[in-house]
């Protein structure tokens, strides 16, 4: 739009056939000059394949061509497992990448929602992966 209030309809920039019943706090971001699509979706939220192929829910991220889209979810790799959601992708003064997010659930399945420390994030081949030796505990 324009001016937010004409709209044109557009295609859709996903399809629903990757697995992911929902997609959580949505964030685009260059990271080492590539682009990742990062969300949240918890293991109830996700199809029964996608669940026999990755039983975990959590925080996923997918490399995309554009951050235009389209974006091909079932790419999409998990970043980290349940123990933390609704992460953020931040950026350091020293310019290293770094996931904020809130610790989900203890080993007494609670809710524990404090925010996590920097985590470092980097790109490891295709997928983001988290900061090697770094506990998220």
């Amino acid at each position: 739009s324009p001016d937010l209030a004409t709209w044109t309809v557009q295609p859709p920039l996903s399809t629903p056939d990757a697995g992911f019943g929902q997609l959580e706090v949505i964030q685009l971001a260059e990271i080492e000059g590539r682009w990742a699509l990062m969300f949240s979706c918890l293991q109830a939220e996700l199809s029964d394949e996608r669940r026999l192929a990755d039983p975990g829910g959590g925080i996923w991220t997918v490399p995309v061509d554009s951050p235009t889209g389209p974006f091909d979810l079932s790419r999409a790799t998990r970043l980290s497992g349940p123990e933390l959601y609704a992460g953020r992708l931040v950026q350091d003064r020293t310019g290293q990448w770094n996931l904020m997010a809130f610790h989900n659930v203890g080993e007494d399945g609670r809710f524990i929602g404090a925010l996590s420390e920097p985590i470092p994030v980097a790109w490891d081949g295709d997928r983001l992966a988290l900061g090697v030796g770094v506990s998220i505990t």
